[in-house]
């Protein structure tokens, strides 16, 4: 008698199973690189913004987005600004031509979801007077801004852990908020 060589049904579904646990890891895996690595070159816009804001504030005394009326400025141009309670924020062509006199600030920077993305700069609660605020979106909840925090209590949703609103929206994106430090605004 011949004998039949082959796989079983039961031999198959094994190695399809076995197969699809590794495919569901490695797309875990990979999601996770992949928020890490945007979250990454955010934050690093983020510094970068703050260093050059912090050496103007240094050279000429004063912030360089202009004062009563300016609420919100755009930094990261090319992939544009969204704050869900704001929509679209715009170029600040005052703080363009006052930046450019230190250095390129970044211009674009990973994006995710139709609102709340980019670096913006603001002067928060009030635009008479400073202090100068950058706010900036990460992708996941909670997630380490990476940068010194805001100290001031009555900016709602502050937190001690590493963020300023951990899951801002409830759309799985954690907003940072960090203070940029000189001068009060001239009123």
């Amino acid at each position: 008698m011949k004998r039949a060589y082959g796989f079983t049904i039961v031999e198959l579904l094994i190695v399809i199973v076995v197969i699809g646990i590794l495919a569901a890891i490695s797309v875990v895996a990979f999601n996770n690189v992949s928020q890490k690595a945007n979250n990454t070159a955010i934050i690093d816009a983020a510094a970068q913004t703050k260093k050059l804001t912090e050496a103007y504030v240094a050279l000429e005394g004063k912030y360089p987005l202009p004062g009563p009326g300016t609420m919100l400025a755009c930094v990261t141009t090319a992939t544009g600004c969204h704050v869900s309670s704001n929509g679209s924020v715009t170029q600040n062509a005052t703080f363009e031509s006052s930046i450019g006199s230190i250095g390129q600030p970044p211009r674009s920077v990973p994006t995710f979801g139709d609102s709340n993305y980019g670096v913006t700069l603001t002067y928060w609660g009030s635009a008479t007077a400073g202090p100068l605020y950058m706010q900036y979106f990460l992708q996941g909840v909670n997630q380490q801004c990476g940068l010194s925090r805001i100290t001031n209590a009555s900016i709602t949703g502050f937190s001690s852990t590493g963020y300023t609103n951990g899951n801002i929206g409830g759309a799985g994106k954690t907003q940072c908020i960090v203070r940029i430090e000189g001068p009060p605004h001239p009123a």
